[in-house]
């Protein structure tokens, strides 16, 4: 897909505006960190259900890039990133939940870590298995399932990556780039279990369908994550993913928008 990078910043306020109703719980923006070596510092989310257990610190192998060829002006990337998340909203119970991450996979090889918490008992995970993403929640050990996407290839560029945790009406969903591509009927009864969690490292115990699984640290970058605490809809998760990377007409539309605005404003 190609890509205008006009007037970002407003374009993105004005898409947000428009379309998206639903405001993330917790952020994790990779623009808030300093570019040159992660390790040192700490990663800390914005957001009404930031806890003291959210902030995240940076293993070895990780630095901050500037990115300005994307969306995304800085981003996280290499190996192990990071650990230690200790709370996220509605821990320990069944709750309606969606977790987004915007990520771009430097290969589609070996098992890999995207983010998880709890464990392999009662956990939350998403994961890559080679080309395959995974989005796998576990209660108690007895309630498991997945869903999956499988990548044709390597992405040029940032896709969104979204799991969607809906008790009310027990299913969970996976989407891509703002389309469902997989949702199963499942029992959720808890999905997050006492361990901690974290983006992109190697954690001992994962969810997995069959149990622990050890994945190697995850292989690429991550820019943004971000959690809400319901279901969202298809629509909204469209919303969301188009306020980052609009279709060619919309940006036409709203950089008309934009600069009849800006013209109006001279003019008073």
């Amino acid at each position: 897909m190609t890509r205008s990078h006009m007037s970002l910043t407003a374009l993105f306020a004005l898409v947000v505006s428009i379309g998206c109703a639903q405001t993330a719980i917790i952020t994790y923006d990779a623009t808030s960190l300093t570019t040159g070596t992660a390790v040192g510092q700490t990663w800390t989310p914005t957001g009404t259900g930031v806890a003291a257990g959210n902030s995240t610190k940076f293993s070895s192998g990780t630095v901050i890039d500037s990115d300005t060829g994307s969306y995304f002006s800085q981003v996280i990337s290499g190996g192990n990133s990071s650990d230690d998340i200790t709370d996220i909203p509605g821990a320990f119970s069944a709750v309606d939940f969606t977790y987004e991450f915007w990520i771009r996979p430097a290969d589609l090889t070996g098992v890999h870590n995207i983010f998880e918490i709890g464990g392999f008992t009662t956990g939350t995970a998403m994961t890559m298995s080679d080309a395959n993403l995974q989005f796998t929640i576990r209660a108690s050990g007895l309630e498991v399932d997945t869903v999956t996407h499988t990548l044709g290839s390597v992405p040029n560029d940032f896709i969104q990556v979204v799991g969607v945790v809906d008790v009310t009406n027990d299913i969970m969903s996976l989407y891509v780039d703002g389309t469902l591509v997989d949702s199963s009927s499942v029992l959720i009864s808890s999905t997050i279990g006492g361990n901690s969690g974290g983006f992109g490292g190697t954690p001992g115990n994962i969810a997995r369908p069959d149990g622990g699984w050890n994945p190697t640290a995850y292989d690429g970058q991550l820019a943004l994550a971000r959690f809400y605490d319901a279901a969202l809809t298809e629509t909204q998760i469209s919303n969301l993913y188009t306020a980052v990377v609009p279709e060619p007409g919309t940006v036409a539309l709203l950089y008309g928008v934009f600069v009849f605005t800006a013209v109006v404003l001279r003019r008073r």
